[in-house]
């Protein structure tokens, strides 16, 4: 069963004229099974949008105990999210509790889902949940998308969910799957906080891509969590892209401590690309803590690096119990 704060479907359409703002907030119930979203918005045609004011959206996930899917902003196929002229956009999302996992902050998934501005700054805020896993702080899956058009800027901050492993700050997945400035600078930080394994700070794959298609720059800052292993600050992997046009890419990567192996600080592997254009890229990492080995501070494995200059900053790891190999 499933209990929503604020249900926006079926090609419903939310319009502020002028410049009246939109101001959503929705609370997720406590079912004890599945799906308590704090604000859901999906289906071709269900729209959010303004004329020139700006919209504000926060959503809180409810506590299913024996479920999953408890998600604090969910915009699912075709859902939009959209300020008209310069105004801003604001998503803020904490998943709730449910022991199954994927109770993500803020999950943009499916083709047409979508949280973007005409031309003004867009802020998104996502904390995810506990219990399970796969919990993400934001989740830009299977084509959805964050965009800012003109010079409008895109911060993204995400935090994952304590829960059981796969849990990741920022994770952007999926062919079409993007957050895109049109020349506006990108921030994003996330950071990885379960207690088991893979836990990324900030992780593009499977051709998910970040990219700044004007001058714009796009400054990454990822953290693993401090209690898991085989995690990194930065995952750049399986054709998973960083791209600039013109502008410069900058990325911090902390491996953080961890209980046993694979601590990355960044980490470019299976064909995943970081591409700088005309502009510069600058990579620094700094390998975990863990105990073991491969706590490494860059590592560029089957990926490729490319722009006008080049700049690999990286500090191995390895705790004083460490052995083997720490780069």
């Amino acid at each position: 069963t499933k209990s929503y704060g604020v249900l926006i479907n079926s090609g419903a359409d939310v319009t502020a004229g002028g410049i009246g703002t939109i101001n959503i907030t929705g609370n997720g119930g406590n079912n004890l099974n599945n799906q308590n979203y704090g604000v859901h918005i999906t289906g071709a045609g269900s729209m959010v949008t303004t004329n020139s004011g700006s919209i504000t959206v926060l959503g809180e996930g409810g506590d299913g105990n024996n479920g999953n899917q408890n998600r604090g902003v969910y915009v699912l196929t075709g859902g939009v999210i959209k300020a008209g002229g310069t105004a801003s956009v604001t998503v803020t999302g904490n998943g709730g509790n449910g022991s199954n996992g994927a109770n993500h902050g803020v999950d943009v998934s499916n083709t047409g889902a979508l949280i973007s501005s005409s031309g003004g700054n867009v802020i998104v805020t996502g904390n995810g949940g506990a219990g399970g896993q796969f919990t993400n702080g934001v989740f830009v899956n299977a084509g959805g998308a964050i965009s800012a058009e003109l010079t409008g800027t895109i911060t993204v901050n995400g935090l994952s969910g304590n829960a059981n492993g796969g849990d990741h700050g920022v994770q952007v997945t999926g062919t079409n799957s993007q957050i895109t400035a049109a020349g506006g600078l990108i921030t994003i930080n996330g950071t990885g906080q379960s207690a088991l394994s893979q836990s990324n700070g900030i992780m593009v794959l499977s051709s998910g891509a970040i990219k700044n298609i004007g001058n714009g720059n796009i400054i990454l800052t990822g953290y693993a969590s401090n209690n898991s292993n085989i995690s990194g600050g930065i995952y750049v992997q399986s054709n998973g892209k960083i791209e600039t046009v013109n502008g410069n890419i900058y990325m911090t990567g902390y491996g953080n401590g961890g209980t046993l192996t694979q601590n990355y600080g960044i980490w470019i592997y299976q064909n995943g690309i970081v591409n700088a254009g005309t502009g510069n890229a600058t990579l620094t990492g700094f390998g975990g803590d863990a105990s073991d080995i491969w706590n490494i501070g860059v590592s560029v494995s089957t990926g490729t690096i490319t722009g006008d200059t080049i700049t690999l900053n990286g500090t191995g790891g390895g705790g004083s119990a460490s052995s083997g190999d720490n780069y």
